[in-house]
């Protein structure tokens, strides 16, 4: 009876880990072309710097009097934000620094 109940265990980790918990992670679109190798965009090295400055600011939270909003809308505005972040980060011209 132990070993059974190990099993099915087993299999419900096994299973939870194969299916990625629901999906929680999007697959990439089997149409789209995935870029292989260093950005080869428009953005110099000082953009990168300015760019990652930004993002340590980006981090700290939202004040709302002193407290930190973590309000959906805030969440929805920051999630708005990281997509700009990434497109300017794939916009870095990598290749020839």
């Amino acid at each position: 009876m132990k070993h059974q109940v190990l099993s099915a265990v087993n299999c419900l980790i096994l299973f939870f880990f194969l299916t990625g918990c629901g999906n929680a992670v999007e697959e990439p679109e089997k149409d789209k072309f995935i870029e292989v190798g260093p950005p080869s965009g428009s953005g110099t090295y000082e953009d990168l710097i300015v760019l990652f400055d930004e993002f340590i600011e980006f981090r700290k939270p939202s004040e709302n009097a002193g407290i930190p909003d973590y309000s959906d809308e805030e969440i929805e505005r920051k999630k708005i934000l990281i997509l700009d972040y990434k497109s300017k980060l794939k916009d870095m011209n990598v290749v020839n620094w």
